[in-house]
């Protein structure tokens, strides 16, 4: 398949011959493994970073960008929120209606989340059933009200095959409020999403709060 386009110009009218076409074949050959090979990388990187059964980041690369967005919200004065997001009862699912069926309820809530958010948030399969989320230039009611959407889209979703809503557990914490570290900011919105699923779950808390949003 076509991977690119070698263009020769010459200043010189009828500068290239018939003879020149052979040895430039070969030039293009050599761009053409450079480029391929260059693209086989990228496509490995981003399987590194990729979860295989939802196709949204894994937890690898969550902790790689959460870094990067809280240098950039530092440099900038800007806000970040961190949103830790739980499905309620997914054992439940699983022993009802199989696994097969819970790993369908994981790739549509993911394409709920990814769908639902901006292109500038980043979505992720944190492990098993949890998902973090990081919402750049967002905090307090800003963040819960993203957050807060995103629990009634699933909790409204007809999953196929399940015969009563899934919903999730929510915790938010933002940048600066919260934390200004990584570890600070991923402690309290674990905290958070902890507090809600005690308080009842299929609710959003904010971090070091009590009220359902």
């Amino acid at each position: 398949q076509p991977l690119g386009v070698l263009v020769l110009e010459s200043a010189t009218a009828g500068a290239f011959r018939t003879a020149d076409v052979r040895p430039l074949e070969s030039v293009a050959d050599i761009c053409a493994i450079a480029i391929q090979n260059a693209n086989f990388f990228e496509q490995t990187r981003r399987m590194a970073f990729v979860d295989g059964l939802t196709g949204v980041y894994n937890r690898r690369y969550f902790e790689q960008r959460i870094l990067e967005e809280l240098e950039r919200a530092s440099r900038y004065a800007g806000g970040l929120a961190v949103i830790m997001l739980d499905i309620d009862h997914f054992k439940k699912v699983n022993d009802e209606f199989g696994h097969l069926l819970g790993d369908e309820v994981l790739r549509q809530l993911s394409n709920i989340l990814t769908q639902q958010l901006r292109r500038v948030d980043v979505v992720c399969r944190y492990g098993g059933e949890e998902f973090s989320i990081l919402v750049p230039q967002t905090t307090g009611e800003h963040a819960l009200g993203v957050a807060e959407k995103l629990r009634k889209v699933i909790e409204d979703w007809n999953f196929p095959g399940v015969p009563r809503p899934v919903t999730v557990s929510i915790g938010v914490a933002d940048f600066p409020g919260n934390g200004t570290t990584r570890d600070e900011l991923v402690k309290a919105a674990d905290a958070a999403l902890y507090a809600a699923k005690q308080a009842g779950r299929n609710r959003v808390l904010a971090a070091a709060a009590s009220a359902r949003v």
